[in-house]
C-alpha cells in the first residue's frame, strides 16, 4: 500500500488479513460464463474427477492422498466406479493398475468429459490463494466434494453449492453420498451455477476492474499535482 495505488487479491479472507480499506480489491479467480447452462450426461459406472496440472506440488500432493486414503474407501461401497484424472502430467502418473483409475493427460476441451462425471473432487492440503478448479467445476454444473482448503475463499457453505471434507473417512463418504443421491449432486450443482453466475464470471467482475482502474486514476493524478 506504501508503493501501489490499488492492490488486488482473489478472496474477501486475503483483503480482510491484509486490513481491508478502499484501496485492497478482490478480484476472484473466474472462469468464463458458458452461452447456455452446461448439459450434463454422467456416465455408468459411475465417474469421479480431478482436473489440475500434476507438476503443480498442492494438486501431486492431493491427488496421492485421495488415490491412497479415500479412493479405496470409495471402491470398497462401489466397486465398478472410475476415477478419471484430467491435466498436464496426469498421464504420466504410476497409479496402481487395479484401482479403476484413467489417465487422459491435457485435454484442450475439457466439457465433454466432465458432463460424464458424477463429481469432482478437490483434495488440495497445501498451498495459497484460490482454486481454479472450483469456479470451472460450478461452470460446468459438476457437483464438487473439495477439502477445506480446497475451498478456501470462494463464498461456498457445506451441503449448499459443495460438500466439504477434512479427513479420509469424510471425504470418502460424502463422495458417496453423491454417488448414492444424484438429486443431491443436482441440487448442489444447481446452487453452485446460480453463485457462478452471481460472482465468479469475468462479467461479474466488471464493475470491481473499473473501480480499480479509477482508484489508479484518481492516484496518479494527486501524484501528477505540483507541490
Amino acid at each position: 500500500l506504501e508503493r501501489f495505488d490499488a492492490v488486488c487479491v482473489c478472496s474477501e479472507p486475503d483483503r480482510l488479513m491484509l486490513g481491508g480499506g478502499d484501496r485492497i480489491f478482490c478480484v476472484p479467480n473466474s472462469f468464463a460464463a458458458p452461452e447456455s447452462p452446461a448439459a450434463r450426461a454422467p456416465a455408468a459406472p459411475p465417474r469421479v474427477g480431478f482436473v489440475g496440472d500434476f507438476r503443480h506440488p498442492p494438486n501431486h500432493q492431493g491427488m496421492r492422498w485421495f488415490t491412497e486414503k479415500v479412493w479405496p474407501l470409495i471402491l470398497a461401497q462401489m466397486p465398478a466406479a472410475r476415477l478419471r484424472a484430467i491435466g498436464r502430467a496426469s498421464d504420466k502418473q504410476n497409479f496402481p493398475a487395479d484401482r479403476n483409475i484413467d489417465v487422459l493427460g491435457w485435454l484442450a476441451e475439457t466439457q465433454s468429459e466432465m458432463a460424464t462425471w458424477s463429481l469432482t473432487v478437490v483434495p488440495i492440503f497445501i498451498g495459497g490463494g484460490t482454486r481454479v478448479k472450483i469456479a470451472e467445476a460450478f461452470s460446468r454444473r459438476c457437483p464438487v466434494v473439495a477439502t477445506p482448503l480446497g475451498a478456501y475463499g470462494y463464498e461456498v457453505a457445506d451441503g449448499r453449492e459443495i460438500l466439504i471434507a477434512g479427513t479420509a473417512e469424510d471425504f470418502a463418504a460424502k463422495c458417496l453420498q453423491i454417488l448414492n443421491q444424484p438429486a443431491l449432486g443436482e441440487t448442489l450443482a444447481e446452487n453452485a451455477w446460480r453463485k457462478f453466475n452471481e460472482k465468479w464470471t469475468w462479467e461479474a467482475q466488471a464493475g470491481t476492474v473499473a473501480q480499480i482502474v479509477e482508484t489508479v486514476l484518481r492516484g496518479s493524478a494527486a501524484n501528477d499535482q505540483p507541490r
